[in-house]
């Protein structure tokens, strides 16, 4: 997959890769393993705010700026208005790439994104200066607009060849010892946050390295299983119901003190929601 995307980057005056996976299969962790070894430019879409077209422009063209020195489109060092929006970010991307260097940008989970009319996800450009390029993910079935720049959609499903001997090689690299590797893959059949929880669960004890034999046979029933062994808690109907359910409500992570998502409730009531659950995962 990284390969293809060097690919299209090398071959390319411009333009966007998408890469399109169903949930669980690796779509975040593949950006935030761009970002950090070939250090781009990136925003996520599961940032408080993130999904906006204000914050995603307003992120990426602070890093930008830094980036590439364009101290002179900032005066005082603050960021000004006109960069956050649809069209000057596309005129701050022309000063970075008149630079001379290539510029990457990643975006993740480009279908939770806001859009713009004639723009594609956070507002961004559909035509790309030479020289830019845009790396995103988005879930199966919730592609971006097509667009004028050059596009490449890479796809992976759970059970692509490729997927799947890419999970192999990582368990025969990284799994604990006494891990059967291709029983571990099979039964968590090429879904890579599957594979996470049950690496953690194996690491931390909860779970023997040779005990797969009652693994669910998918990334649902494992957690409506571990929502099963929550139920059974004395703390469910008081805290663990209520902060499960605040938390999916929010879908984003909160800080302990999170008055204004859940009134009334302290640091203490959440920690010890917290306590509750991982004591029954």
């Amino acid at each position: 997959m990284i390969g293809r995307i060097y690919d299209f980057l090398a071959g390319s005056p411009c333009g966007y890769v998408w890469v399109e996976a169903d949930a669980g299969l690796g779509k975040t962790a593949l950006v935030a393993h761009l970002a950090r070894e070939r250090d781009w430019i990136c925003h996520f879409s599961r940032y408080t705010e993130g999904r906006s077209v204000r914050a995603g422009l307003q992120n990426l063209a602070a890093q930008l700026v830094v980036r590439h020195e364009l101290w002179k489109l900032a005066p005082g060092r603050l960021l000004p208005d006109w960069m956050c929006t649809p069209a000057g970010f596309e005129r701050l991307l022309v000063a970075a790439a008149d630079q001379g260097d290539k510029v990457v940008l990643l975006v993740d989970v480009a279908d939770e994104a806001e859009t713009e009319p004639g723009a594609q996800p956070w507002g961004l450009p559909t035509h790309l200066p030479a020289g830019v390029f845009v790396v995103g993910t988005y879930r199966t079935g919730s592609p971006p607009a097509r667009c004028a720049a050059p596009r490449a959609v890479l796809r992976v499903s759970a059970q692509d060849e490729d997927n799947l001997h890419d999970m192999r090689a990582h368990l025969r690299e990284h799994a604990p010892a006494g891990v059967h590797v291709e029983d571990l893959a099979a039964r968590c059949g090429g879904v890579w946050v599957y594979l996470r929880y049950v690496l953690d669960e194996i690491r931390l004890g909860l779970r023997r390295p040779d005990d797969l034999g009652d693994l669910p046979g998918d990334l649902r029933s494992f957690y409506l299983a571990h929502l099963g062994r929550w139920r059974e808690h004395y703390h469910w109907q008081g805290t663990v119901l209520p902060l499960v359910s605040t938390l999916a409500a929010a879908e984003e992570a909160l800080p302990l003190d999170s008055s204004p998502a859940c009134p009334g409730r302290t640091s203490a009531w959440w920690s010890s929601g917290a306590s509750a659950v991982s004591d029954r995962s």
